[in-house]
């Protein structure tokens, strides 16, 4: 009586091989792969205009817009503040103070399969009230089904006055309140 597993040839152990690793080869096929090379100019331009949307809701005084731009579970960083959390308090917040006149420049915009983020500088011209304001700010994305959501958002105001260059530099400290989107209490 043969052992069992003794009487295979090595042509059928290693059929069974191939066949083991062809299983698996489909099996990574079939899992969701980044975009590939060719696809990251469209990713990228997705996140373009989500960030354009987000500067939309944000100038026309939308809080309910810019919300759905959220994941359910994101998270506002604003500075000198407590994070809020959630999309339900992240409209909350924005209801609190809008400005209009927000200009963003995106000064770069990195992909890796689900995840995504934006960097750039925010501008706010003077009005009758308040200085103009300037900063930087970082937007964390994820793809949920075919849209690009908002999980984190933080800025910080580097006030000049002017817009800011994308070149990085000294900039000497301002000590005025953030006015982008940091309703005073």
């Amino acid at each position: 009586m043969a052992v069992r597993g003794t009487s295979r040839t090595p042509v059928a152990r290693s059929g069974l091989t191939a066949a083991v690793i062809a299983c698996v080869l489909l099996a990574a096929a079939a899992c969701r792969r980044p975009p590939a090379a060719e696809d990251l100019p469209a990713e990228q331009k997705a996140l373009a205009d989500a960030t354009e949307r987000y500067v939309v809701a944000s100038v026309q005084g939308d809080a309910t817009a810019l919300a759905r731009l959220y994941t359910d579970s994101a998270v506002l960083l604003p500075p000198g503040r407590e994070p809020v959390e959630g999309r339900e308090a992240i409209e909350a917040f924005w209801r609190g103070g809008l400005e209009e006149g927000l200009q963003v420049r995106t000064s770069r915009i990195e992909v890796s399969g689900n995840v995504a983020y934006t960097i750039g500088r925010w501008h706010l011209p003077a009005t009758a009230e308040d200085p103009a304001d300037s900063g930087k700010l970082v937007l964390c994305w994820k793809r949920e089904g075919s849209q690009w959501k908002l999980t984190a958002d933080i800025w910080n105001a580097t006030s000049t006055g002017e817009p800011e260059s994308d070149s990085p530099g000294e900039q000497e400290p301002d000590d005025r309140p953030d006015r982008r989107r940091n309703p005073v209490t």
